[in-house]
């Protein structure tokens, strides 16, 4: 009978991690690699937007399809009860309570208007 194994189980690979860890500070990328809120994929399409991707250019750095990254942008604005305009989205995950605290949250979005 082989003895019972005394390893930890290894935490899941955040699959966007080298393409999340290119564009933020350290602090961020743990935050969000290990946050529960959303899945990877809307979390990484959110993120590359929200640090000024276009959605081609995003879309290539994921190594996915535009419409791939549409379909992920759409599926978290649908989670979040949000218009698909992808200045509202990156806000409105931003702006979530679930949403990994990042130092994004303590500046405004470039354009946001305070009103």
């Amino acid at each position: 009978m082989p003895a019972p194994s005394t390893s930890t189980p290894e935490a899941p690979v955040f699959p966007y991690g080298s393409v999340l860890a290119a564009v933020l500070p350290p602090r961020e990328y743990q935050a969000i690699a290990t946050s529960t809120f959303l899945n990877p994929n809307q979390l990484t399409a959110i993120t590359l937007v929200a640090v000024g991707h276009t959605l081609k250019s995003a879309a290539q750095t994921m190594g996915v399809k535009p419409t791939t990254l549409t379909s992920y942008l759409a599926s978290a604005a649908h989670e979040l009860g949000c218009p698909q305009r992808i200045s509202l989205l990156v806000h409105r995950a931003y702006s979530h309570p679930d949403f990994p605290p990042t130092d994004a949250h303590r500046r405004p979005l470039s354009g946001s208007r305070r009103g």
